[in-house]
């Protein structure tokens, strides 16, 4: 896949998931802010995670 493929898949990904989290958050109601961004990032986290880790193997394989 070219780098603009990739690129155009990842920005409509991107976009997909800020709607899906505006969605979240309208759902979830009367929360305090606090608690909606307590969770909002708690979440982020995970996918930071992953993401990290798949760079992390990803790069250890190119370079042994």
């Amino acid at each position: 896949m070219s780098q603009k493929n990739k690129g155009i898949i990842l920005i409509i990904t991107s976009a997909f998931f800020f709607a899906l989290m505006n969605m979240m958050v309208r759902l979830a109601g009367d929360l305090p802010s606090i608690e909606k961004s307590f969770f909002r990032n708690f979440v982020a986290v995970f996918f930071a995670l992953i993401e990290k880790i798949a760079y992390t193997s990803a790069y250890t394989k190119r370079t042994a």
